[in-house]
Order: structure tokens, then C-alpha cells, then sequence
């Protein structure tokens, strides 16, 4: 793609920001003898908008808030976007208007200031952290598969904290270094020698550094205290639980200074540091030792299972990430991963199975909803200490959220304005499906229904159950006879629902006596007007909970299987519209389409 260059002034400073080839976005649309086709008036709206797009996809390339697939792609949307029902031009002015005022308007705002905000802050942060800690920021940085709302949150919101986190250790680092009592302290403790060095020091972990002054603090208290010996006999144990797994890397020091930090008396210190159960340091170190027994038999269990035995949904945390977790939450997840392992998916009630499904997805707000309205349900008594310890998950892995004062927002009009502006950044090959959903009477359950199978798919990629090899063979000829095969004898022969131009009609969607106990996966070819149609009916029709536990949208085109990266784009977009379309549901609206006002569902 030719690009010339043009300066402007933004935050401050200027620019050199790339533009497009007018020829990508041509200003006039002409018939054969050279006169123009539109009107006046639609070739000045045409001529904002494709001035607005060359901005855009500068401001993307200029930014790298968006990989060069995904700019690619936008630029083809915006020469060849469509209304659904009509190629007019009117329409299609309309809707690329319509992205101008969505998603385009937002990059265009806010994708400079998002740029200049990171590397800003990576700037301050540099001195602080080393260069492979660099490097993995700017990789998350430049990762395509981040959307805009998500990185924007964390370069907002989390990153400045990092930031201040690092400058902070490093403050704290630069006076233990020069306290006089330093080299007498790592004379008695080796393993604190890393504080005096400033390169190593940042090339630790964050919980390393964190621990390594903890410790060095730990072990001033302790030689206040006179009680040296315990420091060692405490440092021995837990540099023991810590080198087998029990608690995670730092721990150890962080313990220590909780230790010999406390009001308590040295008969008391002694009695914690070398007792055994109860609340003494032995007694603790039993109970980690156990809960890391426990996560270690389901990991060794998840690994040997196949795929009609996995607990969908289900993620293993790796176990550094299990170890950052406090010990009840490390109790209450180990409970919910061993209850999913002994329980048969095939007996479980229908609101568990929504309940787990929210609870994967991190839907805390509806998680709780479900359980509520599953204790109104007739239970048996070990599904009522089941679903307790559900609820007891929920409350101890949900984060905590800081009490802010609340803005006074319209909440219905920000859900609105949400939809207008996320359709617009939606693949043109499934903007009419999720249009027709959001305009449907259940938008929310249909939103619910098509993000359920939407993410089964990326499960099974990152289980390694699918790849796009493995698509595109479940997308072939073969299969496609079998599909035909099976629609025509009523039998279940393989996975694979080929739809395709021969095979659009609900017959060849698998049966739902097969696809509610074994993995059904939905080859729709995006081309196919007939498979989305029907396939849009199907999402629109609410589904048994097993059906959508066992179901993966598979999306192709003339059987070319979308990518991982194109599937992980959609699902957070998918995300919000459930969210959005959940406030128009609890406020009885309907929602009818951009720029069109919204009616009541009764």
C-alpha cells in the first residue's frame, strides 16, 4: 500500500502521521460515461466519511493499536461495507456513517493520547524494570488480539499502577542499600545479597522483589529482637514450602516480615515459628502442602483426559497463578475443579451448567443471578452443598471492586450507544446475524447462546481439540456427505455439522438427542445467505444448556476456517453486547437498529 505523510499536532507535539492512497477510498462513484451517480448531497456525506477513514486507518497504523490483518481488514470493510436488505448507496453512506460516528470516531479521539499515554509511562518505567520486562510490555502492547476497550482499560487503569509499584521498590531498595546495618544483615543471610545490586534486583520477578525486601526487613526485626535463631528456623521452613510449591515465589519473605513485624512476644514468635497445627507456621505449611496435593491431582487428571471427558469451559491455572491466589480462594478453586471432575456432565441440573458457564466467563453479576434462581429450585442435598460451594467460589475468586460514588449515568442510553458503536467493528460476514439478534425479542438469551459456542471453540483450540486443520477437514466434502447422509437416515454419524450451500436448512444441524452429550462442532460458511439465516434462527431459539455446553461455532468461508486470532477479536465484542443488550432486557426495551430509537418489548 502507497502512503504519503502528513504532519499534525496532537498532545502537544507533533507527528508524522501515515495516510492512505486516496485511491483506497475514492470520493465519487462514476457510471461508464463518467458522470456521477449520487447526488450532490450524498457525495459531500461520502467525502466526510472516506476523509474520516483515511484518518482512521492512520491513526491505527500510526499507533499499532490494531495489527495489520486487522487494518486490513477494516479498510476492505470500509470500501465494500453493506446494509443489510439493500446495496443502495444511500445505504451504504449510511452505515459507514454510521461506523464514523462508532468505533472509527473513538480510535480517532483517543488512539493517539492511548499511544503517547503507554509510552509515557513505559519511559518512566524503564529505569525501574528490566529489558526482558520491557519487551513483554511491548508485545502485550502491539498484540492484535487485544481489543481497544480492553487495552485502553489497561493502560489506563492498571498500568499506571505498575508503574508506580516498580518506582516504589526501587525507592525502598535504594535505602535498605544504604543503611548502615546492610552488610552485617547479609553477612547473616545470603540469599538478601541481590538487594545490593540494582541490575539483578530489577530482573526479579515483582513478588521476588517484593519478598527479597520484605526479608531483608524481616530479618532488622529479628536482630532488634534479639531472636536471630528463629529467623533462621523460620526462614528454613518456609524457603522449604516455597521450593516445593506450597506458596508462591516471595512468600517467604513476606511471611518473615509478618512474623518478626508483630507485637508479639518472643515466647509467642517461638512457640508460631517451631509448633505444629493449629495457627502455627507448621500448621500452616500442612494446609498449603495439602491444597497443592489436591491441585496437583486434578492437573494430572486434566491431562490424561480426552476430550468427551473434559469439563468444558474449564481453565487449569498454571500453578504460580494458582500459588498468587490466598489460601481460601486456592480451597474454594480446587473444590469447584474436583467437583467438576466427579460429577457426569449428562446428571447435572440445567441451571449448574449456566452457573459454571458464568463463572468461566468471569460474568460474576450473572453468576450470581443464576444462583439465586437455582435455590429456588428442588435440589437434592448434595447438589444444595454443591451449589453452596459454588456460591462460596464466587465470593472468594470475584474481584473486589473499590466503592466509588456512582455517576449518574442513563444507563439505558449508554447500553444503546454501546450496540451502535460495537456492530460497526463486527466482521461485514456476521454484522447482519448479530444484527438480527440484537433486534430480536430474547437479543440478550440469542447474545448469551452465540457467545457460549463462540468461545467453546476457542476452549477447544487452546485444549488443542481443534486447529484449523482440523476445521478445515470438518468443513470438507467428506464431511458434508456425511451431514447429508445423517440429515437423511436420522442417525448420528461423526461431530461435524457441515453447513454449506447444499446443507442450510435445520434438518442438517445435528440432532439434539446427540449434541446435548458429545462435542457438536457447526462448520456455518459465512457466504452461504441460507446457513446464516439459519443458523441465526438457531442461536435465536433458546437451546437446552447441554446443547450449548457441547457446541462449537465453527465459522468458514467456501470451507477456509477463520482464524484463532479472528475468533478471540469477536469474543470480547460479543461480551459487551450481552451486557449491553442485559440492561435493555431488565429495562423492557427493545433494541431496533442504529440511529433508530428504541421501543418497548411489551
Amino acid at each position: 500500500m502507497q502512503r504519503n505523510f502528513r504532519r499534525r499536532i496532537e498532545s502537544g507535539h507533533i507527528i508524522e502521521v501515515p495516510m492512505i492512497a486516496s485511491e483506497h477510498f475514492p470520493e465519487t462513484e462514476s457510471s461508464e460515461n463518467g458522470t456521477q451517480t449520487a447526488d450532490s448531497s450524498m457525495n459531500d456525506r461520502k467525502r466526510v466519511v472516506w476523509d474520516h477513514c483515511r484518518r482512521f486507518a492512520s491513526v491505527i497504523r500510526q499507533t499499532g493499536l490494531q495489527g495489520e490483518n486487522h487494518i486490513s481488514d477494516t479498510e476492505k470493510w470500509i470500501r465494500d461495507a453493506r446494509m443489510t436488505g439493500g446495496d443502495d448507496q444511500s445505504s451504504i453512506v449510511h452505515r459507514e456513517e454510521f461506523f464514523v460516528s462508532g468505533f472509527g470516531q473513538e480510535i480517532i479521539k483517543e488512539g493517539i493520547p492511548i499511544h503517547d499515554e503507554f509510552f509515557q509511562l513505559l519511559q518512566k518505567a524503564e529505569p525501574y524494570i528490566s529489558t526482558e520486562s520491557k519487551k513483554k510490555w511491548l508485545d502485550r502492547y502491539y498484540d492484535s488480539s487485544v481489543e481497544f476497550q480492553a487495552k485502553k482499560y489497561w493502560i489506563r487503569k492498571q498500568f499506571p499502577s505498575y508503574v508506580d509499584r516498580w518506582i516504589k521498590a526501587e525507592k525502598e531498595r535504594d535505602e535498605l542499600e544504604k543503611s548502615v546495618d546492610i552488610e552485617a544483615l547479609i553477612s547473616y543471610d545470603q540469599t538478601c545479597s541481590a538487594i545490593k545490586d540494582k541490575e539483578e534486583f530489577k530482573k526479579l520477578h515483582f513478588n521476588e522483589r517484593i519478598g527479597l525486601l520484605a526479608k531483608v526487613k524481616a530479618l532488622r526485626q529479628a536482630d532488634k529482637k534479639m531472636v536471630l535463631d528463629l529467623y533462621s528456623a523460620a526462614e528454613k521452613r518456609l524457603a522449604w514450602a516455597e521450593d516445593r510449591g506450597f506458596i508462591a515465589r516471595g512468600k517467604t519473605g513476606v511471611w518473615l516480615e509478618r512474623i518478626f513485624k508483630s507485637k508479639r512476644s518472643n515466647k509467642a514468635i517461638e512457640e508460631f515459628v517451631k509448633g505444629e497445627g493449629g495457627k502455627t507456621l507448621g500448621g500452616y505449611i500442612g494446609r498449603w502442602s495439602e491444597i497443592r496435593k489436591r491441585y496437583d491431582g486434578v492437573a494430572s487428571k486434566l491431562k490424561n483426559f480426552s476430550e468427551t471427558e473434559m469439563p468444558r469451559g474449564l481453565y487449569l491455572l498454571q500453578p504460580q497463578q494458582f500459588l498468587s491466589l490466598h489460601y481460601d480462594q486456592r480451597v474454594s478453586y480446587v473444590e469447584e475443579m474436583e467437583s467438576r471432575l466427579n460429577n457426569d456432565i449428562l446428571l447435572e441440573p440445567d441451571s449448574f451448567i449456566r452457573i459454571r458457564h458464568a463463572m468461566d466467563m468471569k460474568d460474576w453479576d450473572d453468576a450470581v443471578e443464576f444462583i439465586n434462581q437455582a435455590k429456588t429450585e428442588s435440589l437434592s442435598g448434595p447438589n444444595r452443598v454443591r451449589l453452596a460451594s459454588m456460591e462460596l467460589y464466587i465470593q472468594q475468586l470475584r474481584p473486589r471492586m473499590k466503592v466509588e460514588t456512582k455517576l449518574q449515568i442513563d444507563e439505558v442510553t449508554t447500553a444503546k450507544n454501546t450496540i451502535d458503536s460495537i456492530v460497526p467493528e463486527l466482521d461485514s460476514s456476521v454484522q447482519p446475524m448479530v444484527m438480527a439478534l440484537l433486534k430480536g425479542p430474547n437479543a440478550n438469551r440469542s447474545m448469551h447462546q452465540l457467545r457460549w459456542v463462540w468461545y467453546n471453540n476457542l476452549w477447544c483450540r487452546a485444549r488443542g481439540y481443534l486447529d484449523d486443520d482440523r476445521l478445515r477437514k470438518g468443513a470438507g466434502d467428506d464431511c458434508k456427505e456425511l451431514t447429508k447422509y445423517r440429515a437423511k437416515h436420522g442417525e448420528d454419524i461423526g461431530r461435524d455439522d457441515v453447513l454449506d450451500y447444499e446443507t442450510a436448512d435445520q434438518q442438517y444441524f445435528r440432532k439434539k438427542e446427540f449434541s446435548n452429550h458429545s462435542a457438536t462442532n457447526m462448520h456455518i460458511n459465512l457466504k452461504s445467505g441460507g446457513v446464516m439465516a439459519e443458523f441465526t434462527k438457531w442461536v435465536g431459539r433458546e437451546q437446552e444448556s447441554k446443547v450449548l455446553y457441547w457446541g462449537n461455532c465453527c465459522p468458514h468461508e467456501d470451507g477456509h476456517p477463520k482464524p484463532e486470532s479472528w475468533m478471540s477479536y469477536h469474543l470480547p465484542k460479543l461480551t459487551r453486547l450481552r451486557a449491553a443488550t442485559k440492561v435493555l432486557k431488565n429495562a423492557g426495551m427493545l433494541y431496533n437498529g442504529p440511529g433508530m430509537p428504541l421501543s418497548s418489548l411489551n
